[in-house]
């Protein structure tokens, strides 16, 4: 609305800026939120994958073994062939290991955490019908755990 042809007023100045603010603002704040969202199920999907791994690793290597069980410390035993090879997580490199006995310098498979996780525990129980097996896997953004419980 113009008054005497001389130019807006300016609270039609002030308004008009405050709704092109409002508009940006609400623009920025969607963007900003689709990329958390979309953030978030990039990082569940590389973390189900590396569980998918670990799950599928360990018992192929069940599958084909002679003598499974559990030591005092919580670490997997199994025997394949001659060679007897120890399960565990390495807390000095956030890793999850296989190595044969008398040689953990030298694994046989290690898969590290990617960035998003911590191995926080490694557990393996023998109740007389199955054996245990529970990787404690952190967040290392948030309080979720995507913890491993396996029945062999």
């Amino acid at each position: 609305m113009k008054l005497n042809n001389r130019g807006y007023m300016i609270i039609e100045v002030l308004m008009a800026s405050m709704i092109a603010f409002g508009i940006a603002y609400f623009l920025f704040d969607l963007t900003v939120n689709m990329k958390n969202k979309s953030d978030n199920v990039q990082k569940m999907a590389v973390i189900m994958a590396d569980r998918g791994i670990i799950e599928n690793y360990i018992l192929g290597k069940l599958k084909n073994a002679t003598d499974i069980s559990c030591s005092a410390d919580s670490i997997l035993q199994y025997t394949n062939g001659t060679e007897t090879h120890l399960i565990t997580i390495d807390d000095d490199d956030n890793c999850f290991v296989d190595y044969i006995r008398g040689n953990p310098s030298n694994p046989k498979y290690k898969k590290s955490a990617n960035d998003y996780i911590n191995f926080s525990s490694f557990s393996c129980a023998d109740n007389g019908n199955n054996i245990i097996i529970t990787i404690g896997i952190d967040d290392v953004l948030t309080t979720d755990n995507y913890n491993i419980e396996l029945r062999y």
